[in-house]
């Protein structure tokens, strides 16, 4: 489930000067890689075997958008299939710049989760490229699971529609759980709320301008 509607504009927020229209991070890969390479096109070729043992389908059949590298040598790489890439790009009027999986536009900054439930999924943003997305009922397994490779962090914030009063959580996922309820729905929460990464979107490469798709 998700906030996606038949119109397309439903799934687009605009922020300053640019928007974004936001997929399902269920139908995403969010993963990262390192690699040395002495082009950008050097880097694009090479990402999507690098990342083989992580992919599901060929990766002929897969679009891949690469971030900036991090101090660390990691690059951030989002992965999503063509056949979905089309059917996104077919739908989009001309002005929208970017294309981005709705967990990487939720609040964050460092040290700081964020979880926000949408009916009965769970978006949860652990890093600056960081989230998943899972059904709400798998939320605690989930964190405990994803906590076991990731550094504490200081705090999680917690939003909740009106409808549902308590999440279960794990108690020690963080030094500090603050929750909060949204009144609207998640769509315009997040039109108000979001802090999306700038470095990452799947609007490029081949898919870069919407007549590339046709």
């Amino acid at each position: 489930m998700s906030y996606t509607s038949t119109n397309s504009d439903q799934n687009i927020i605009h922020i300053q000067d640019r928007s974004y229209y936001l997929v399902p991070t269920s139908d995403c890969l969010i993963t990262s890689t390192v690699l040395q390479a002495k082009t950008k096109n050097d880097l694009l070729a090479a990402v999507p075997y690098a990342l083989e043992e992580e992919l599901t389908e060929p990766v002929e059949s897969l679009h891949f958008a690469v971030g900036e590298v991090s101090s660390l040598g990691v690059n951030p790489v989002i992965v999503v299939s063509k056949q979905n890439m089309q059917k996104w790009t077919g739908a989009l009027a001309d002005n929208v710049d970017v294309i981005l999986p709705d967990v990487l536009a939720l609040p964050w900054k460092k040290s700081t989760w964020s979880v926000v439930i949408d009916k009965d999924r769970a978006l949860v943003r652990t890093g600056l490229h960081e989230g998943f997305e899972c059904d709400v009922r798998q939320l605690k397994v989930q964190l405990q699971l994803f906590q076991k490779h990731k550094t504490k962090p200081v705090k999680l914030n917690v939003w909740l529609p009106q409808s549902k009063q308590k999440l279960d959580i794990p108690n020690n996922i963080a030094e500090t759980i603050q929750g909060y309820q949204y009144k609207k729905s998640f769509r315009d929460w997040l039109a108000a709320s979001a802090n999306p990464i700038q470095d990452l979107n799947l609007l490029s490469g081949e898919f870069g301008s919407k007549s590339t798709t046709t």
